[in-house]
């Protein structure tokens, strides 16, 4: 209730419309956080769960470090939440952890790539695509490239979108003072 003279309280949105701009940057910073490790988290540990299941020893470590990567940032969210300075290191070390994995994942793949894509491939079935008149060698060297092309790529995109997270996460810090 107001009182004679003073207009009366804002509805909740425009008292939202009243933050300063720093307050609207760090809300935004705690949503994005918090939806991204959580999905990170999520996704990591159902990953981690199916290379126990399946006895992929590499598989369930990149599985469950991803999801240490991703409850790291949403530990952060909520330090972020609560204003403590702390939430920047725990938000950008979660950026760098998820790249290193990602980046080992992929670097580790390329290195145990067979030479011949097609040697678990039954020579009927190379006969048959000769037959139909496919090129088998000009076939085995594009999927050997875009094998390779394909983890490279991987890398690539991690390092743009965890990199910049990085920064931007790190961008947030002045915001706290």
């Amino acid at each position: 209730m107001s009182t004679p003279g003073q207009p009366p309280p804002l509805p909740p949105d425009a008292a939202a419309a009243r933050l300063s701009h720093d307050e609207l940057r760090l809300r935004r910073a705690y949503r994005f956080a918090r939806l991204n490790g959580g999905s990170i988290a999520i996704i990591g540990g159902v990953c981690g769960i199916v290379g126990l299941l399946a006895t992929d020893l590499p598989g369930f470590s990149v599985g469950i470090l991803a999801a240490l990567a991703g409850f790291m940032e949403y530990r952060g969210s909520q330090m972020l939440e609560a204003r403590r300075e702390a939430a920047i290191s725990w938000l950008a070390s979660s950026q760098l952890l998820l790249f290193l994995v990602i980046a080992a994942y992929a670097c580790s793949r390329l290195m145990a790539a067979p030479r011949d894509p097609f040697e678990a491939v039954p020579p009927e079935l190379l006969s048959y695509l000769d037959r139909l008149g496919i090129e088998v060698e000009l076939l085995r060297e594009l999927v050997s490239e875009a094998f390779f092309y394909t983890y490279i790529a991987l890398i690539a995109i991690t390092f743009l979108y965890q990199g910049g997270l990085f920064y931007y996460y790190l961008s947030r810090r002045k915001l706290l003072h």
